[in-house]
């Protein structure tokens, strides 16, 4: 048994010596067997290597993989993938995407449809519900003018606890037990945000929705709008039209005439500065446009004016959720407001002009030495359609005020012009005028 241990080959190949009985020259033939068996796959192994390197670098210099046909499929799939998802782009998100869910009251259903007929379109793909707190009168003519109406379930099983709310604010909301859980919120749009929150879902800010619980005047809010589209106003009952000298459902059908021309653009402020004259103009396309005296920072123009008032009348404007700027910090600087009156297409120059006329109301006196906005009674405005400006990284909007003003049916006309950023920069000229003022600033970026 010590032989055995001290040498590890006779430990294997004594048993078939015995076992065998063979020759005594046969454990030596054996190992030079198992020799030749390791040289012949050693070298089997090494050719096969070779012969892969080889492969793949006839290939372009692709890492080989151990499986050849494996790889080759991998990579005509991968083709493929990649070549099917650059030729089908994704899709846009249409109104075929959204589902309405509007609640309304049964005692102003009457007078709020109306606001709904200005924009319901049904063959336009749109979907959607109104939920009434109870049965209202309807008439056939109004089929496929408005969405289909249904009445709310009762709501007297969910706690409510808000002391300056109404139980009717919670009719939307149907997260079934999550609700429960905030009785002293005061409507539906509050207790769904605080439901999502529950879910790890955060608030998405859409600027564009003008939520704001106010009363009064928006002239201060809409002439200030932020760099986004326009996507709805609220509580139109509770304050003026958005155009003097008219209800608020005929304001709201001028407001069509720009939105139906170049809907990107609506409301979009520009801010520009002539200055020869000394002024300062901000322009809401579609909408308004001020004349100030002096030069105003762009920083203050963007600031919503305070011609509202808050909801809660015991609040002062250091209660609003944003900003705010009086209307005029100097009887001089009081705005000159010019609001829109008409638009059409100029097809042969692929543009838009708008026009605005100007409101008439009480000037402070101003001493300033320097020309008044007061003698510009219309201010026309050109400006070329651009559906995909939302697609781009960076917005930027440009003015291009005109040096002279002319006579236009015995009224001085202020002519401004919406253009490109290279028309500017190489000093382009407006239909034939010469161009008094250049100006264009960054506004926003669109992620």
């Amino acid at each position: 048994m010590k032989a055995v241990h001290n040498c590890p080959e006779k430990f294997i190949w004594e048993p078939m010596r015995v076992s065998t009985g063979g020759a005594a020259s046969q454990p030596k033939i054996l190992p030079r067997m198992m020799v030749w068996l390791i040289l012949f796959v050693s070298a089997t192994y090494v050719l096969y290597t070779l012969k892969l390197v080889s492969s793949s670098h006839g290939a372009g210099g692709a890492a080989a993989l151990p499986c050849a046909d494996d790889a080759d499929i991998f990579h005509k799939m991968l083709h493929l993938s990649t070549a099917s998802n650059a030729s089908i782009p994704p899709p846009r998100t249409g109104l075929e995407h959204i589902v309405f869910g509007i609640a309304a009251s049964a005692k102003l259903w009457e007078q709020r449809k109306e606001y709904i007929k200005l924009w319901w379109r049904p063959e336009r793909g749109m979907r959607g519900i109104v939920w009434l707190d109870s049965p209202v009168k309807t008439h056939h003519n109004e089929s496929g003018r408005l969405p289909e109406l249904k009445i709310s379930g009762d709501t007297s099983r969910f706690a409510y606890k808000n002391r300056q709310g109404h139980r009717s604010a919670i009719r939307i909301s149907r997260i079934d037990r999550c609700i429960q859980r905030y009785p002293g919120l005061y409507g539906s749009d509050d207790r769904m945000q605080a439901c999502m929150a529950e879910l790890g879902v955060p608030l998405t800010k859409e600027l564009g929705f003008h939520q704001y619980d106010v009363y009064g005047n928006l002239f201060g809010l809409l002439s200030a709008h932020p760099v986004t589209p326009l996507v709805s106003l609220h509580h139109l009952d509770v304050v003026e039209p958005i155009f003097p000298n008219a209800t608020r459902l005929e304001a709201l059908k001028r407001l069509k005439i720009p939105m139906q021309l170049d809907s990107a653009g609506l409301m979009q402020q520009s801010i520009c500065y002539d200055k020869k004259k000394g002024w300062t103009v901000s322009v809401s396309w579609g909408f308004a446009i001020q004349v100030f005296r002096g030069v105003l920072s762009p920083r203050e123009i963007e600031m919503p004016s305070r011609t509202f008032l808050n909801w809660y009348r015991r609040a002062d404007y250091t209660a609003y959720a944003f900003n705010t700027r009086p209307v005029m910090r100097n009887p001089c600087q009081k705005p000159f407001v010019f609001y829109f009156s008409k638009a059409r297409t100029e097809s042969s120059m692929n543009q838009t002009l708008s026009r605005y006329t100007r409101h008439h109301v009480p000037h402070p006196q101003c001493r300033w030495k320097m020309t008044s906005p007061g003698e510009v009674e219309t201010v026309e405005v050109y400006k070329k359609p651009d559906p995909h400006l939302w697609d781009r990284m960076f917005l930027q909007f440009l003015l291009a005020v005109a040096a002279s003003s002319h006579a236009l049916n015995v009224e001085k006309t202020q002519h401004v012009q919406v253009v490109s950023e290279e028309k500017l920069l190489q000093g382009a000229e407006l239909e034939g005028e010469e161009v008094g003022d250049r100006c264009g600033r960054l506004r926003g970026r669109r992620s």
